[in-house]
């Protein structure tokens, strides 16, 4: 079931099993999502987990903190040195840089986690041709995962896992006619 408010935002997705409600500000901006699991007859059974952002003039987050059962379990601070819309560094709840973000030429963002040594702490985001990241590779070029999308961005795994398409490591099963 969906509920919109009076501007059509999707304010309630509700089932059996799960309810997800989500929060606007004055200018319609999403300021939080909460994710309600075993909702039976109104009540709600653990875990309740919310998402609430904070954003800047130009609509950019610039803060997410998490909770879970109204116990904070992760903040984070998004830092833009320009007026784009890709954040520069990811910022831990004390203020320590726990991701740097570069542009590289073809759209291939390079993201960097300094107290991450290993090749892992090194990803390349790899766009295709309608800037979706399609694949990543960590420091070394292995490649660490591949994603495909349909025309609005949209996950096309979760398609094709609620049609029986795909296993759960997410590898796609096709099957050719002869």
């Amino acid at each position: 079931m969906f509920s919109y408010d009076s501007h059509g935002n999707t304010t309630k997705i509700s089932s059996s099993a799960l309810r997800t409600l989500f929060g606007y500000d004055s200018s319609d901006r999403n300021m939080s999502i909460t994710e309600e699991r075993g909702v039976a007859n109104g009540i709600v059974k653990p875990p309740k987990t919310t998402v609430d952002y904070v954003r800047d003039v130009q609509g950019r987050i610039i803060d997410r903190t998490t909770t879970v059962d109204n116990l904070q379990t992760d903040k984070a601070q998004y830092v833009f040195t320009g007026s784009g819309d890709s954040p520069d560094v990811l910022l831990n709840a004390k203020g320590n840089i726990t991701q740097k973000y570069v542009s590289l030429p073809g759209d291939v963002v390079l993201t960097i986690k300094p107290a991450d040594t290993t090749p892992a702490g090194t990803t390349y985001s790899i766009p295709n041709i309608h800037g979706d990241v399609s694949a990543t590779v960590n420091g070394d070029g292995t490649l660490a995962g591949t994603f495909l999308t349909g025309p609005f961005g949209e996950p096309i795994v979760d398609l094709l896992r609620f049609l029986g398409l795909t296993d759960e490591n997410k590898v796609l099963r096709v099957k050719l006619k002869k």
